[in-house]
């Protein structure tokens, strides 16, 4: 099981920090490490996204694991094959975009730990059903 994020640049055109989306990037990088505890199977990246009209001008890996440097580019086509199929889906302002295993849970604000832990759950669920 895998959860994706993608999010936005941290650093204003100057170099300065957004703080209030910092704290919640704190945050949920906390949720994503009790969670992480919680069930050991689950995979976790995070990709911060600088976006521009109509294609994403940069990606950078910023998960604890190297191997997820090597899927970038998957990741990138992944999110343009959702952008064709919901034109616009991915702007600055539906940034975050959190995914688990490839489908989209959350646009525009992190999920607190309840929503990821929920859709999780859920995912388990479904990949019993569907595996046995």
């Amino acid at each position: 099981m895998k959860i994706e994020i993608y999010e936005k640049n941290m650093y204003g055109v100057k170099g300065l920090v957004n703080s209030i989306m910092d704290e919640e990037s704190l945050r949920i990088g906390d949720d994503l490490k009790q969670l992480k505890n919680e069930f050991k199977e689950l995979e976790i990246a995070r990709y911060e996204m600088v976006v521009k009209p109509r294609y994403i001008s940069s990606l950078v890996n910023i998960s604890e694991n190297d191997k997820e440097y090597k899927s970038r580019n998957k990741s990138i086509d992944q999110l343009m094959k959702i952008n064709m199929k919901d034109v616009g889906l991915i702007s600055n302002e539906n940034l975050p975009i959190v995914l688990i295993n490839g489908e989209i849970i959350k646009l525009g604000k992190y999920p607190n730990i309840n929503e990821l832990r929920k859709s999780i759950e859920l995912e388990k669920i479904i990949s019993i059903v569907y595996n046995n």
